[in-house]
């Protein structure tokens, strides 16, 4: 939330690795898989869409960026 909060005005890349947790991709427990399920997690919740919103902050995908 602190993060979206400082934004800046422009385009700004958040890069991330979400993901479900799956013992298919990566047998017994690993950090980085747990980590990639929390970041899923943070990015669906509506909290986060909320601040998104109260922040002025508009997702676009690569194709709608003004370059």
């Amino acid at each position: 939330m602190d993060l979206l909060a400082a934004v800046p005005n422009g385009s700004t890349e958040l890069m991330c690795h979400a993901r479900p947790l799956s013992r298919a991709l990566a047998p017994g427990p690993h950090p980085s898989e747990e980590s990639r399920e929390h970041e899923l997690e943070a990015l669906v919740a509506p909290e986060v869409r909320q601040a998104l919103e109260r922040n002025g902050i508009e997702l676009v995908n690569y194709g709608g960026l003004d370059l």
